[in-house]
C-alpha cells in the first residue's frame, strides 16, 4: 500500500500533475487504460469543481493497493444539495459530482461546515 498527499494549487495546469500522478499509480495496481481513463475522468471533474468553487488550493492524496487506486480531493467549502441524477443535457452546471459516482466503483462524498472530500475508487476488476 502506498499514499501520496499533494497540495496544488486550484488552476488548470495542476491536474496534469495530478494525472501524471495518477498513471503511475494507476500501472502499479495493474489497472486497465480504460478504467484508469474512467478515475482520470472522475478527477478531472471533482477538480473542475474545486476550482469553480473558486479555492485557492486542493489537497489530494492518491493511494495504490494491490489492486485498486483510491482518488481522493479536499477542498474549503460546502455543499448543501447534491442532485441524484444526471443533469440534463443543456444545463451548465452539476455534472462532475454524477459523472464521478458514475465510473468510479465506490464513491464516498463528505461536505463538513468548512470543507468538501471526495473519495473515489476504481478497481482492477470492474463491473462499469
Amino acid at each position: 500500500h502506498r499514499r501520496q498527499v499533494l497540495t496544488l494549487p486550484a488552476e488548470p495546469k495542476s491536474m496534469e500533475v495530478v494525472n501524471e500522478h495518477l498513471n503511475r499509480a494507476l500501472e502499479e495496481a495493474g489497472i486497465s487504460r480504460l478504467e484508469g481513463g474512467k478515475l482520470k475522468l472522475c478527477g478531472d471533474e471533482l477538480f473542475t469543481n474545486a476550482m469553480e468553487a473558486g479555492e485557492k488550493e486542493l489537497r489530494v492524496i492518491i493511494e495504490v493497493g494491490k489492486e485498486d487506486v483510491l482518488l481522493t480531493m479536499i477542498n474549503a467549502g460546502r455543499v448543501e444539495n447534491l442532485p441524484g441524477r444526471m443533469p440534463d443535457p443543456e444545463a451548465l452546471r452539476g455534472r462532475g459530482i454524477e459523472t464521478a459516482k458514475k465510473y468510479a466503483d465506490d464513491f464516498l462524498f463528505l461536505s463538513t461546515n468548512d470543507q468538501v472530500i471526495v473519495t473515489v475508487r476504481k478497481g482492477r476488476r470492474s463491473s462499469t
